[in-house]
């Protein structure tokens, strides 16, 4: 190993540990951290919401590594011009080849260690994230919590909906207990329209991607004169 080769590795190696670091904060954020506070809110353990994100870091690391790599080529090499470094090494006869050498040498090593991370460490770190997120879900599903959300009009941030479910989801029965429907008006969308009660519904397609719910025994009070 030269001179210029742990000259260009020194500069190289601190740049990638922070851009990989600062990528792999972005994606977590932008990607997990509302997953992770839905967990808690449906009364997750912070062990399992801990592991939950302990997990799923795995596979984003595998997408900044090459990320990191590029913004860490390109500090370093700012940093070598903003020091005119690379003026004195070409006056030193080093070539332009040369100085990027190193930089090729360590992009196919950190993309071989990304190849092997993504076939061995990220399947089943992944596998075991889902298993706990389903695992939450299924302890939800388990009690009689209450659960209630919003269905907000297609484009906007307006509330068409607001659904409650006092008895919560009956795993045996596969069904809604105890469900009140609040429909807004559409031309106003802050003035209530009809109040639909229904003693239980139940999934109208087996397809877990459709919302679609039968009601039975139900009430309508229509509150927009």
């Amino acid at each position: 190993m030269k001179i210029v080769d742990r000259l260009i590795w020194r500069e190289l190696f601190g740049p990638f540990l922070n851009s990989v670091f600062m990528f792999l904060m972005l994606l977590f954020t932008s990607a997990y951290l509302q997953k992770l506070m839905d967990l808690v809110a449906k009364g997750a353990t912070t062990m399992t919401v801990a592991k939950v994100g302990m997990y799923s870091l795995p596979l984003l690391f595998t997408q900044t590594l090459p990320m990191g790599m590029l913004l860490g080529t390109i500090l370093a090499m700012g940093r070598l011009s903003g020091d005119s470094e690379n003026i004195a090494l070409h006056a030193s006869g080093i070539s332009f080849y040369r100085i990027g050498r190193p930089v090729g040498i360590m992009g196919f090593i950190i993309g071989v260690l990304a190849v092997a991370w993504n076939e061995t460490i990220v399947p089943p770190a992944t596998t075991q994230m889902y298993k706990l997120q389903a695992e939450v879900v299924e302890a939800v599903a388990n009690t009689n919590t209450a659960i209630s959300y919003t269905v907000k009009r297609k484009g906007t941030d307006l509330i068409d909906e607001w659904v409650y479910i006092a008895g919560g989801y009956n795993k045996k029965t596969q069904s809604l207990l105890n469900v009140t429907i609040l429909k807004f008006n559409d031309k106003d969308p802050k003035k209530p329209e009809v109040l639909v009660k229904a003693d239980r519904a139940k999934a109208a397609s087996s397809d877990p991607g459709e919302f679609n719910w039968d009601l039975y025994d139900v009430s309508i009070k229509y509150l927009d004169p």
